[in-house]
């Protein structure tokens, strides 16, 4: 009888002891903006002892894709770390996503992403005179705006260290291009 409950609690340890492990290795997430100002060589550094892939893109200037995607509104965005041309240093990163023929309800998308952000960040603060912020356009995320190139913005501060901005066109081939980039801010 000892010797059964002494290996159900040795069994029950080694359960906790390897969710433990599993879910420490999950929430090492890197902190993309703690990393701002920090060299080329020490971000990939830490992409590489989280064994991230990823590759240089030839879409931004100085920018490196990852081989892996983050989910946002229950879509999957490709993640771009941005580095200053002159320094090497990360200031930022991306999250893109372009649509394929899109339909109304891919139209919308930009609409919840500005719902999220501003849940999160508070309101935008996008300059009040700008003529194609995504809040005053809400009536144009529709599929009668594809192909036309439009392009709408929206901007917060979401701390000293980092803005954070939201970018939806809708491209002349009839794509949807989203993105919301996170960097520090610019002066």
């Amino acid at each position: 009888m000892r010797k059964r409950l002494l290996s159900i609690i040795l069994a029950v340890i080694l359960l906790v002891i390897l969710s433990a492990c599993s879910t420490e290795k999950g929430a090492k997430a890197l902190d993309y903006p703690a990393m701002f100002g920090e060299t080329k060589d020490e971000v990939l550094a830490a992409l590489d002892a989280e064994k991230l892939t990823y590759k240089e893109d030839d879409l931004y200037a100085n920018a490196y894709v990852l081989d892996r995607t983050e989910t946002l509104e229950n879509r999957d965005f490709s993640v771009y770390l941005l580095f200053d041309l002159n320094t090497d240093t990360l200031y930022g990163y991306r999250r893109v996503l372009f649509v394929e023929n899109p339909t109304d309800a891919d139209c919308k998308l930009p609409e919840k992403l500005f719902d999220t952000l501003t849940a999160q960040y508070g309101e935008p603060t996008t300059y009040p005179g700008l003529e194609n912020r995504v809040s005053t356009h809400l009536d144009r995320l529709s599929t009668d705006a594809v192909g036309s190139g439009e392009v709408y913005n929206e901007y917060w501060s979401v701390s000293e260290n980092c803005d954070a901005s939201l970018g939806v066109s809708f491209l002349p081939d009839g794509r949807l291009f989203v993105d919301i980039v996170c960097q520090t801010p610019r002066t």
